[in-house]
């Protein structure tokens, strides 16, 4: 979850103070919990062009604006929002499939041809060592920020995944056909953090 990283680290910068990013040559000067948003908003909108040693860069970058025990807190962040391996199998036991969603959750459309069939395979790899003795054999994938088109659909499929989801929330009607490969569906969460709680209360909003 990059995009919940760089918003945990943004918003613990204290202020005011002066950030210079020299991965993208750019300053910002940072008064206001205004001003925070402003960078979030300019960081979030670009995280889907860059490649996984670009994204590691611009978070080294900002860590090094805030104080050492950002580390510790980012790592605790973690925990809280991702679930972890033992999770994961007791989910594949209750009969749950577990998707792919690139290995690195980079945006799929703004890298290369070879880096495309390594964070699909990686995923597909991730993905069959937690589905691997499941009685599904279905493979699922999700585009990270809902970003595809015809290459990546074209590469899913030589891969090995059957079917993959958008973030279009539309509603797909089995009695006309729709496309596997382009599945709507409502996102489990659209602001903040994904917390078990904020994931609960869409739930009952979509009931």
């Amino acid at each position: 979850m990059w995009a919940s990283q760089i918003g945990f680290i943004i918003r613990n910068i204290k202020v005011p103070t002066t950030i210079k990013l020299d991965i993208f040559n750019k300053m910002f000067t940072i008064n206001s919990e205004n001003d925070k948003i402003t960078m979030l908003e300019y960081l979030v909108d670009i995280l889907p062009k860059l490649d996984v040693n670009e994204i590691s860069t611009l978070i080294n970058e900002l860590v090094e604006n805030t104080d050492g025990s950002i580390n510790h807190a980012l790592q605790g962040l973690y925990d809280g929002v991702m679930m972890n391996e033992e999770q994961l199998r007791e989910l594949v036991e209750l009969g749950f499939e577990i998707g792919g969603h690139g290995y690195w959750h980079v945006g799929l459309t703004s890298i290369s041809h070879e880096r495309l069939y390594q964070e699909v395979e990686g995923s597909l790899a991730f993905v069959n060592e937690f589905m691997g003795k499941s009685a599904c054999e279905f493979r699922t994938f999700a585009y990270p920020y809902g970003l595809y088109n015809n290459e990546i659909i074209n590469v899913l499929k030589k891969v090995g995944f059957h079917a993959a989801v958008t973030a279009k929330p539309t509603i797909n009607r089995i009695t006309t056909g729709f496309n596997l490969y382009e599945i709507g569906r409502v996102l489990p969460y659209r602001v903040n953090l994904p917390t078990l709680a904020s994931f609960k209360a869409q739930l009952a909003i979509i009931k």
